[in-house]
């Protein structure tokens, strides 16, 4: 069989007997969390990634942006060209959602907002009820609070009609991230940029710290404490993290998919503790 129909005949399989009818379960405790980020359209590392979150037992899981590569963003793509985007970011996608758990998704720089929705829609036809967009959102579990913001600030590195983040955008951040310390609860925190720092968790081969600075400026505020921040975005600092407290974290997952070099983790596991949310890198 050529490969695409082999894409053409997976697209339109039958929803693995492993997803059921879906809820997110608000209040709900969750213990173990997978992290990924950048998956790109790269299906050997998408598949193995989503095996190591399988063998961890995950209980919800996180993808962080760049859910297709998106071959007008760059001048040698490197994926499959006899796939559309749309199907690119379905198929990604489904590798983690037939785990049968939640899988909360956040646009990064690569999505086209009109190719992002036409997905996610397609996914729900496809009978998938377990795929949520956490862009904008605040999610309150038993044991700890989620709350994700898709885009990126950037807009040379943003594609056209993509998510360039927005005034709004960062005045909902902050609100939900409020809302997560007045509830007293962790908070994991999901973007798909990092932020802005002197480290190594925003480098790039160039040596320039690329991040966000609205986020440094989050992180940073003292009235807002007892936060795991986990972002993608930059693949070269993927697997470095930095502390901005005691209690404040950012992870820079690595990326799944292999661009330029390779990274040796695939994916991020978050431990959610009774008082405390810890991590280890994965791949």
């Amino acid at each position: 069989m050529k490969r695409r129909d082999f894409l053409k005949s997976t697209l339109a399989a039958g929803v693995s007997s492993m997803t059921p009818k879906f809820s997110f379960g608000k209040n709900k405790t969750i213990n173990t969390i997978g992290i990924v980020s950048d998956i790109e359209g790269d299906f050997l590392h998408i598949k193995r990634s989503a095996l190591q979150l399988k063998r961890e037992n995950v209980d919800l899981i996180v993808i962080a942006g760049d859910l297709y590569e998106n071959s007008t963003l760059r001048s040698f793509p490197t994926m499959d060209k006899n796939i559309s985007d749309v199907d690119q970011m379905v198929l990604g996608i489904r590798y983690y959602a037939d785990l049968g758990v939640p899988v909360f998704v956040i646009p990064g720089n690569h999505e086209e907002q009109k190719i992002f929705s036409t997905a996610l829609f397609k996914l729900s036809d496809l009978g998938y009820r377990n795929i949520m967009d956490l862009s904008g959102k605040f999610i309150s579990y038993d044991n700890f609070s989620l709350v994700g913001i898709g885009g990126y600030h950037e807009s040379s590195y943003t594609i056209k009609s993509g998510f360039l983040l927005t005034k709004k955008q960062y005045e909902k951040l902050a609100y939900n991230l409020n809302l997560a310390t007045q509830k007293n609860k962790l908070t994991l925190f999901i973007s798909h940029a990092p932020p802005k720092t002197n480290s190594a968790i925003d480098r790039t081969y160039e040596g320039k710290n690329v991040g966000d600075e609205r986020f440094s400026e989050f992180l940073n505020d003292p009235n807002v404490f007892n936060l795991l921040h986990i972002c993608g975005g930059v693949h070269e600092a993927g697997g470095h993290y930095f502390n901005f407290s005691q209690s404040k974290v950012s992870i820079n997952t690595a990326s799944v998919s292999k661009f330029s070099s390779d990274t040796k983790n695939r994916a991020t596991i978050i431990y959610v503790n009774s008082n405390s949310l810890s991590w280890k890198f994965i791949g």
